[in-house]
């Protein structure tokens, strides 16, 4: 007997649209060339997010070199851009991973006004100018600063344990900020 054979096509993998938006992490200053495309973190994460979610990834980067959280804010029309290319495709940005901190407790130093708390202030309104541009139901990640695996602090006593401390600070302010998105269900943020 003779038999049909139906043919399924296999079904496309759902596609995920990443922005990274932050200081030198995200524009890869520092990083040797090493002919890939794009800066090494924000292309490490997006392969790493296509693996781990099964999904296809499409991302850009947007960055600025030596940026605290209020410079990103020049950032904002370029993250408009991005939005609107990727409604072009017929998607949206589904998530906006935000690489900040660094430069912010550095210029603490130079200003008493440059608190941690005034960080967590001044983040919570690029957040919020963030999910003007991109809609409420885009996920904001915010990644905590591993300054204790920088090799360049590696073996400087004291100087390790105060540069992380001090970076634990900034990235708290991330976590309350993450904290009270959650408690209030308004927006999307998380803190990894």
């Amino acid at each position: 007997a003779e038999r049909e054979i139906d043919i399924v096509e296999a079904c496309p993998r759902p596609r995920k649209n990443i922005l990274f938006v932050g200081d030198s992490l995200v524009t890869g200053v520092g990083c040797a060339s090493d002919g890939g495309n794009g800066p090494a973190m924000p292309r490490a994460c997006a392969a790493f997010l296509a693996k781990a979610l099964r999904v296809d990834v499409t991302w850009a980067a947007i960055g600025k070199t030596g940026a605290d959280v209020s410079g990103l804010n020049d950032l904002l029309p370029a993250v408009g851009t991005e939005v609107r290319a990727a409604q072009e495709r017929g998607g949206t940005i589904d998530m906006v991973v935000v690489v900040c901190g660094l430069n912010d407790f550095k210029h603490a130093y130079t200003s008493l006004r440059r608190t941690a708390s005034g960080f967590k202030g001044e983040l919570s309104s690029f957040v919020e100018a963030l999910h003007e541009e991109t809609g409420v139901h885009c996920t904001v990640v915010l990644p905590a600063l591993p300054v204790h695996h920088a090799p360049v602090f590696s073996g400087t006593w004291p100087f390790r344990p105060l540069i992380t401390t001090l970076a634990s600070w900034w990235d708290d302010q991330k976590a309350a900020l993450a904290e009270r998105a959650s408690a209030l269900a308004a927006r999307r943020i998380c803190f990894v």
